[in-house]
């Protein structure tokens, strides 16, 4: 065991070392949160990971406010344009694969789309035309009902 002594007294010094970094690092990541909650700027999950090992994480607010449900790390949600993003991405290396073109109709992948003259790309840059938050499935029973 003594031979290992030599080994083992800076591993733990460099072990206590990161631990003690990761520990302020948290401390000011929480001090920025609480600013942001008392400014009332922030509602939402924090996550942030060295590679692939999360070393923090937080949740606070409210899922909604109206009836002060608090929010969970599970909770579902309404994320709005967030995702719009990451869509475009994915249609996009979906085209560079080949797989499809944004020149596409959407009737094409999607045969209940209601309208019939919609491409791809006009789904991505927004002008289809189509109203915001039009509920696809009820307005064609409606329509065809």
């Amino acid at each position: 065991m003594r031979h290992l002594r030599p080994f083992l007294v800076p591993l733990l010094f460099f072990s206590a070392q990161a631990t003690l970094c990761q520990s302020r690092e948290a401390t000011a990541i929480d001090s920025l949160i609480d600013l942001s909650i008392a400014k009332n700027c922030f509602n939402g999950e924090v996550l942030v990971s060295i590679g692939d090992v999360p070393f923090y994480e937080r949740t606070v607010g409210f899922r909604d406010l109206h009836t002060k449900e608090p929010l969970q790390a599970n909770s579902l949600f309404n994320i709005g344009s967030v995702s719009k993003p990451f869509t475009t991405v994915a249609v996009l290396q979906l085209q560079e694969k080949q797989l499809l073109s944004i020149e596409d109709l959407v009737t094409k992948y999607i045969p209940e789309f209601l309208y019939d003259s919609v491409r791809i790309k006009h789904l991505l840059s927004h002008t289809s035309g189509i109203a915001a938050n039009m509920d696809f499935w009820t307005a064609r029973m409606q329509r065809c009902g």
